[in-house]
């Protein structure tokens, strides 16, 4: 059972809710047709807390979750993780000793890679990475020689293999996706008619388990969908009744203040009110995450249930909005991702002010708000 937090008191704060997690992660396991699922926690887990979200994955079955590089491999290991932690990305001369110390498993991203592992004399589990079209690491698939290496090595021991699938996002590039598909699938039948075992293979990450659940794989990597969140606005209406937000981010009012027409308001004078208005200062800025110029995408916030725009250049700290008509006072809550009585607002509307992603908007959350586990709910 997941313990309840202390509630928020602090200038910004980001609520994880624990129950949308366990949905998320049961509605991917049952799309992947009960393969293994493989949480990845990269780049503080996509925003989210890295800390916060293993605290909740520890009251769950996973038995792997993947991470970028040696030093969050490290962090979860610090934070008690002791089931098995893939690094996605290449572990530098310096930093070997760290996996054989900390028991960690090495993706090997080329034959070069490999060779570099073999000759430090470290010793640890791999995953061979495999290129099947993506062209960014990995073994190509034709290459059998230099894969064998790597199985006949006598300091890296082979527990899987994966790739990964570039445009799985959208159905239309089908032919492509399936090649890819097809590519890896012959490379592991061909290792295993000569008697070689590839251990875990995974090819799938969350659009893969999306659009394709019927690959042939053991397990799948789930990254953004775990919080709830697909790459845009579109495809997270699509599944908004399967998936469910894991984060939201709040701020509150630090002060209220009167602006007649025709004065400016923040840096540059970017803002001139047309008319009379209150605006507010919130205790949030780039410095947490908010780009430096979302006023000029349109975007707005929720005070008191209602839609109340940013004006202006965000500060590092701080950024103003127009309450006009709303009655906002100081210190009330202000919500700047997630539901405020019947309005929300979604990380696919963010990534649409921003003409992006998802994936970046949560990851340029700073480390700066709180984290906050709203709920205490078991796995569902």
């Amino acid at each position: 059972m997941t313990e309840i937090l202390q509630q928020p008191c602090g200038r910004a704060w980001i609520e994880l809710d624990a129950g949308a997690l366990y949905k998320n992660l049961a509605w991917f396991q049952k799309r992947a047709q009960n393969k293994q699922i493989i949480p990845v926690l990269k780049a503080n887990a996509y925003g989210c807390g890295a800390g916060e979200i293993l605290e909740i994955l520890k009251d769950t079955d996973i038995q792997m979750i993947a991470c970028a590089c040696t030093g969050e491999a490290v962090f979860f290991r610090a934070k008690g993780w002791t089931k098995d932690i893939l690094i996605l990305g290449g572990t530098f001369a310096q930093d070997l000793p760290l996996l054989e110390a900390y028991h960690l498993t090495q993706a090997v991203v080329d034959h070069a890679y490999a060779e570099m592992l073999e000759e430090s004399g470290v010793r640890c589990d791999v995953h061979i990475a495999v290129d099947t079209g993506m062209h960014r690491i990995g073994f190509d698939p034709e290459d059998i020689t230099e894969i064998e290496k790597v199985f006949a090595s006598t300091r890296l021991h082979v527990t899987g293999m994966f790739t990964h699938l570039c445009v799985s996002d959208r159905r239309e590039n089908s032919s492509y996706t399936r090649k890819q598909i097809c590519r890896m699938n012959a490379l592991t039948d061909c290792l295993r008619t000569c008697g070689y075992d590839p251990g875990l293979v995974h090819i799938s990450a969350t659009y893969g388990i999306v659009n394709y659940p019927d690959i042939r794989e053991d397990g799948a990597r789930l990254g953004i969908g775990l919080f709830g969140v697909l790459n845009n606005e579109e495809d997270c209406r699509k599944y908004r009744r399967v998936l469910h937000p894991v984060l939201s981010l709040h701020a509150r009012i630090a002060s209220v203040r009167s602006l007649r027409a025709g004065e400016y308001a923040g840096y540059a004078m970017a803002y001139q009110a047309e008319k009379d208005e209150t605006i507010a200062v919130i205790s949030i800025g780039y410095g947490d995450g908010l780009p430096r110029d979302f006023s000029r995408h349109g975007a707005y916030v929720l005070v008191r249930g209602m839609k109340a725009r940013l004006i202006g250049r965000i500060c590092t700290d701080q950024a103003l909005i127009d309450v006009t008509g709303i009655g906002a006072m100081p210190s009330d809550t202000v919500t700047l991702i997630g539901r405020d009585e019947r309005e929300e607002i979604t990380v696919g509307m963010w990534a649409e002010w921003e003409d992006t992603i998802t994936i970046d908007v949560l990851t340029r959350l700073s480390g700066r708000p709180q984290r906050i586990i709203k709920t205490a709910a078991g796995r569902n």
